[in-house]
C-alpha cells in the first residue's frame, strides 16, 4: 500500500508541474485563431533581418580572413628574405673560411720552402768551409815543399 501511495504522490506532482510550467508556455504563444499575415511578415522580416546580418558578418569574416592571407604572404616573403640572408652570410664566411685555409697553406708552403733552404744553405756552408779548409790546406802542403825545396838547394 505504502508503494502506490508514493506512485500516486509522484504521479500527482509530475501532472502539477506540467500545468503549472506547462501552460504558461502555450499560453504564451499566440494563437492560430488571431491574424495568420501578420506571424508570416513578422517571420519574413526575421528571417531577412537574420540574413542580413549573416551576411554582413560573412563579408566580415572574409575580409579578415583576407587580411590575414596578406600578412601570412608578408610573414613568407620576411621568412625568405630571412634565408636569404641566413644563406649569404655562410657564403660569405665560408669565403673568409676558404681565404684563410688558402693563407695557412701558403704560410705552410713558405715555411716548408724556408727550412728546405736553410738546409740547402747549411749543407753550402759546410762545402764551402770545407773547400776553403781543403785549399788553405793544400796552399800550405804546396808551400811546404817548395820552403824546404830552397833550403835543400842551399
Amino acid at each position: 500500500m505504502v508503494p502506490l501511495v508514493i506512485a500516486l504522490a509522484v504521479g500527482l506532482a509530475i501532472s502539477l508541474y506540467f500545468n503549472l510550467f506547462g501552460g504558461a508556455k502555450q499560453a504564451a504563444l499566440p494563437s492560430s485563431s488571431s491574424s495568420s499575415n501578420t506571424p508570416r511578415v513578422e517571420l519574413e522580416a526575421d528571417h531577412k533581418a537574420a540574413r542580413a546580418r549573416a551576411e554582413a558578418e560573412l563579408q566580415r569574416k572574409q575580409k579578415e580572413l583576407d587580411e590575414q592571407r596578406n600578412q601570412l604572404q608578408e610573414v613568407k616573403d620576411q621568412l625568405k628574405q630571412a634565408k636569404r640572408k641566413v644563406f649569404e652570410q655562410k657564403e660569405g664566411d665560408k669565403g673568409s673560411q676558404d681565404l684563410a685555409k688558402a693563407r695557412a697553406e701558403v704560410e705552410r708552403n713558405a715555411s716548408l720552402q724556408l727550412e728546405q733552404t736553410r738546409l740547402e744553405l747549411a749543407q753550402v756552408l759546410t762545402e764551402n768551409q770545407r773547400l776553403k779548409a781543403e785549399s788553405e790546406g793544400g796552399r800550405g802542403r804546396r808551400r811546404e815543399p817548395q820552403a824546404p825545396a830552397p833550403v835543400s838547394a842551399a
